[in-house]
């Protein structure tokens, strides 16, 4: 489990843009990440069009993302993507480094993949905005 939930948190931070082929409508999901000993935020927002789970546990086919943007100063983000139903996740680096590098020891993940491989769906609407509020529920990560 800890070697797939690596895999795919390093597939997050490497890209920082994934153009997909066939634009669709589009619709936008919108939120922030909060975490109490931070100030200034650094890292990446990204949505996975396909977001299997069995059983809760995160499964290797849930590949490379569709869409990943920088996260704003103040964690906030703003992903556009054709209408439909995807997975997101933020990763926020707390170490020393670019944003969308690798991940670190402690470096934060919220949503997906969740401390236990949990994922956190969306459905992106045309034309619509989908706000997921601020979201508190990180793990820190932990190299095996």
């Amino acid at each position: 489990m800890q070697l797939k939930r690596m895999g795919l948190v390093i597939l997050l931070l490497t890209i920082s843009q994934v153009v997909s082929a066939g634009s669709g409508s589009i619709g936008k999901v919108a939120g922030k990440v909060a975490w109490d000993d931070i100030s200034r935020y650094r890292g990446v927002a990204a949505l996975w069009q396909r977001c299997d789970s069995a059983a809760g546990v995160l499964v290797e086919t849930i590949g490379d993302p569709a869409f990943a943007v920088e996260i704003g100063a103040d964690g906030s983000f703003v992903i556009e993507a054709p209408a439909g139903e995807y997975c997101l996740g933020v990763v926020v680096k707390r170490t020393s480094g670019p944003a969308l590098g690798p991940p670190a020891e402690d470096d934060l993940v919220f949503m997906t993949p969740g401390q236990n491989g949990e994922l956190f769906k969306v459905e992106i609407e045309s034309g619509k905005t989908l706000d997921v509020g601020i979201r508190t529920d990180a793990w820190s990560f932990s190299a095996p």
